[in-house]
């Protein structure tokens, strides 16, 4: 791997530039559906439309319960985090389309800047629904508020799914729906099928050890070694570093196989 800069050490003290690392954590982690992966932790697999439903139960037995005010906040505090895991992972589901609807959301400036720039404090959203074949537009504004205020947040939301006439197409079924599953979260789809092969693919052309992968290919043409071991290790190495947790027992061999299986299926491999 390129040692032309030492700003950035991964764990196995290889030096990465810090512009390539930016575009390595990029695709490591901006396809992780953390939102997602959390909710599964917690519910298991539960759809998201039961966990609402239950904390729609819970708020109404709170209001009718006798016990103490420290009490009451407490529990609340539990069921807005629950509130919490099950719109992240709605919006995160829903995030490229609802149905036949492409969704787009940007952000409406507040003010403007001293040169002219525009300034977002507590901004405004606006969402708009596209119909992928009509090209109906349909457009909705969420109001600006505090982070902390994520129950006003999900009802925005909400609102503005049924103002946009789509509510009733948002997907609030299982998260783990061919991404997540009950195995080690190593073996969930999103990395065995999305983040290592994406994760190889780039880190590939910058491996230049000549090694021998198998006979066959040997045969038909010689070059950087497919499974060169520094290349295992620092895709290890970064998959431990972004996703603690998940991979802290894995090891190179378990690694190697999901690779061969990427390779098997058909994938590119850069030219030489």
């Amino acid at each position: 791997m390129s040692t032309q800069s030492q700003s950035f050490v991964l764990p196995s003290t290889r030096g990465v530039d810090p512009a390539e690392y930016l575009e390595i954590k990029r695709l490591v982690t901006l396809s992780f559906p953390r939102w997602s992966s959390w909710f599964f932790r917690e519910f298991g697999e539960r759809t998201i439309d039961q966990v609402l439903r239950q904390i729609d139960r819970k708020r109404t037995r709170l209001t009718k319960n006798s016990m103490s005010v420290e009490q009451k906040v407490e529990i609340e505090k539990s069921i807005s985090m629950a509130e919490m895991l099950a719109w992240g992972a709605i919006l995160e589901i829903n995030s490229d389309s609802v149905g036949p609807w492409r969704m787009d959301a940007a952000f409406r400036p507040t003010e403007e800047g001293a040169n002219g720039q525009p300034l977002y404090r507590n901004p405004s959203l606006r969402v708009t629904a596209v119909h992928s074949k009509s090209e109906e537009r349909r457009s909705a504004v969420i109001p600006g508020m505090e982070p902390r205020e994520f129950p006003k947040h999900a009802k925005a939301w909400r609102l503005a799914y049924e103002e946009l006439g789509i509510w009733d197409l948002v997907y609030r079924g299982s998260v783990n729906k061919g991404v997540l599953s009950k195995r080690h979260p190593r073996g969930w789809t999103v990395f065995t099928k999305h983040i290592i092969p994406r994760l190889y693919d780039h880190l590939l052309p910058q491996y230049e050890e000549t090694g021998h992968h198998s006979q066959k290919r040997d045969l038909e043409k010689a070059g950087k070694a497919q499974f060169s071991k520094e290349l295992l290790e620092d895709m290890l190495s970064i998959l431990r570093t972004e996703h603690p947790g998940f991979f802290d027992d894995a090891s190179v061999n378990q690694l190697k196989a999901v690779v061969q299986r990427h390779l098997q299926n058909g994938a590119k491999v850069p030219a030489h």
